[in-house]
């Protein structure tokens, strides 16, 4: 979808940051954008979920690019209009 032709679509845009973050602030926001509000016990149920669910808790993966035959120079030459406009948001 190009944001430029079809301004009437509503896009919330997320950082990565507010991904890997606290998900009850990252819920929250969701649901705002929606017009819905997320309930303090649906709040709570995340928190406790996280709290009992540590990143890395059945082990850490790790990816290289490399193992996708990708280079930085064939990424920044494909992605180079979504990252400028990514960058522009953040």
């Amino acid at each position: 979808m190009n944001r430029q032709t079809r301004p009437d679509i509503k896009v919330l845009d997320i950082s990565y940051p507010e991904v890997t973050g606290p998900s009850a602030a990252l819920a929250t926001k969701v649901y705002d954008f929606c017009g819905m509000q997320l309930s303090d016990e649906s709040v709570n149920n995340i928190r406790k979920w996280e709290a009992e669910n540590p990143i890395h808790k059945l082990g850490a993966f790790k990816y290289d690019q490399t193992d996708y035959q990708l280079r930085p120079e064939i990424i920044n030459q494909d992605f180079a209009s979504y990252m400028e406009f990514a960058n522009k948001l953040f």
